[in-house]
């Protein structure tokens, strides 16, 4: 048998919503702040580093989607616990996503070493070693 939803206004309905999703949009929000700000102060820099930033950015961001992505269950994990009363659960969720999160991060720290080592050691034009360089 499923439960009824409460009954409660469209207002209430948007302004519960709302709440729930705040953090949400305040964290998106300060990535893409983060990277407008990037944008910015190295295009003050010249247009080479712009398009060196550009590559770079690629791979970042794909890795950001991939942790992000594999640790949202988390956030649902504990929301649910804590929308069940059961603030214990909350913790024991946390005290489990931990090490997956640090063993998540050192395997993407390896991963995007490794991608940048091999990228610029195989730098065949003066350009290219002139980045490697800046970056290795």
């Amino acid at each position: 048998m499923t439960a009824t939803p409460p009954n409660q206004s469209i207002r209430q309905h948007v302004s519960r919503t709302l709440r729930l999703a705040l953090p949400v949009i305040v964290a998106r929000a300060g990535i893409l702040l983060m990277v407008a700000v990037d944008i910015a102060m190295t295009g003050h820099a010249g247009k080479d580093e712009l398009a060196y930033l550009g590559i770079a950015a690629a791979p970042q961001v794909m890795l950001l989607l991939v942790g992000i992505g594999m640790l949202y269950g988390t956030a649902v994990l504990v929301a649910q616990a804590d929308g069940a009363g059961a603030q214990a659960e909350c913790g024991n969720v946390w005290r489990l996503a931990m090490p997956h999160a640090a063993i998540l991060g050192l395997v993407m720290v390896c991963s995007a070493w490794a991608a940048g080592n091999s990228c610029c050691s195989s730098a065949k034009t003066p350009t290219w070693r002139a980045v490697a360089a800046a970056c290795w």
